[in-house]
């Protein structure tokens, strides 16, 4: 696994910092937070706006619920469909590569959920900041709100598969 250094000056310093600069929540459009203007922008360089993301997130959480449903997303870098989309509309903001407002690792692809942060796995760190209340609370700047309950689910599920092993990963 890879290794990446200790959070805590990035926990207690740069998130602090960032959070007092207005860090990712106040222009990225993402899923239930920000100002709900602009857009953010992927990875692969398209743009999307908040309006889009919630909609997105209703239809295919719909189209989930009745069977499987076929991931629109060309590449989503070894990660199942609907936590790429979650990851990358609400995440990729800041984890990024390279990372912004004090962000202390990406979050780009399967392997980058894996690698280890301190004594423990990313998506173990992920699990505890995306739940509403949690210090750091991510989205940064975002919480509350925080994430959709839609997306908290689809995350929720994937950490189990997590704890009983190996992350689940991309059909």
């Amino acid at each position: 696994m890879k290794k990446i250094s200790n959070g805590w000056t990035w926990l207690f310093g740069g998130a602090l910092a960032a959070f007092a600069a207005g860090a990712c929540g106040d222009d990225t459009g993402g899923s239930g937070g920000g100002n709900g203007e602009g857009g953010s922008t992927s990875s692969s360089g398209s743009t999307s706006d908040a309006s889009s993301s919630t909609s997105a997130s209703s239809s295919a959480a719909s189209s989930t619920s009745t069977g499987p449903a076929t991931c629109e997303i060309e590449d989503t870098a070894g990660l199942p469909c609907e936590v790429f989309r979650i990851i990358e509309a609400n995440c990729q903001v800041c984890h990024n590569d390279p990372q912004e407002n004090g962000a202390p690792f990406p979050l780009l692809t399967y392997d980058d959920t894996q690698a280890e942060y301190g004594a423990r796995p990313i998506w173990d760190r992920m699990r505890d900041a995306i739940e509403p209340g949690a210090i750091p609370g991510m989205p940064f700047g975002d919480n509350p709100p925080g994430l959709a309950e839609e997306d908290l689910d689809v995350l929720r599920a994937w950490f189990e598969t997590c704890e009983a092993g190996e992350c689940a990963r991309a059909e």
